[in-house]
């Protein structure tokens, strides 16, 4: 961290932890300038009072949907029950709950580039109720911007997935004329793209959402 500050006239915060989720969290609990240091054995006492926003991922609008199970703190989360976790947010609940508990499976794998940045939804059961699928696609939204926002990056390009009853899958892109990370452009334009598939009475399976054509961009 001295050497950054002596070259480049910057501060920075740094965390050694066993996973990405909790060295992304621990690299944001001293700022502007500390080193966190997470065990694997300590991560639950850790993460215990941290208010459940800390998680990446988790927006106002899931973080509002928490609140209203009563979850306030990330051990609040990691006491919740993981089926209704799973009814209330599908297959992120169940990444929800890992993270939690300071779970985090995915591979560090240095100079990869990324390409673009998904999430997807796979629900309990079949959904007809436009105000779920499309609050749905919102919470995807603001996990795709957190993950933006952590990796300084930009799109132009956003593409929304949905997979029917029966399985017949489809996906509609718009590509913008800039390049940008702004929460409400990507909500909204996702909330368009959605609309068609919305207009009959098939029911859906799974949603998803994707960003691509990114950029390095400044915060």
């Amino acid at each position: 961290m001295e050497e950054v500050l002596d070259k480049e006239r910057l501060t920075c915060s740094v965390s050694v932890a066993p996973n990405k989720m909790l060295a992304k969290i621990g690299s944001d609990y001293e700022k502007p300038y500390g080193l966190t240091v997470i065990r694997e054995e300590d991560a639950e006492k850790f993460l215990a009072p941290l208010d459940v926003r800390k998680i990446p991922g988790v927006g106002p609008k899931t973080e509002e949907r928490l609140q209203d199970l009563n979850i306030v703190t990330i051990g609040d989360l990691a006491a919740a029950d993981p089926k209704l976790l799973v009814r209330t947010f599908g297959s992120w609940g169940t990444k929800l709950h890992e993270y939690a508990h300071g779970i985090d499976l995915r591979e560090v794998i240095e100079g990869r580039e990324t390409k673009s940045i998904g999430r997807e939804v796979t629900f309990e059961k079949d959904v007809d109720e436009a105000d779920k699928i499309i609050e749905t696609l919102d919470d995807l939204a603001e996990e795709i911007y957190a993950e933006l926002i952590d990796n300084v990056f930009r799109f132009n390009t956003i593409t929304v997935k949905v997979r029917y009853q029966g399985f017949d899958t489809y996906t509609r892109s718009r590509s913008l004329s800039f390049q940008t990370n702004d929460i409400y452009i990507l909500r909204n334009n996702a909330r368009r793209l959605i609309d068609a598939f919305l207009r009959g009475n098939r029911k859906v399976r799974l949603v998803g959402l994707r960003v691509s054509t990114l950029e390095t961009g400044n915060r």
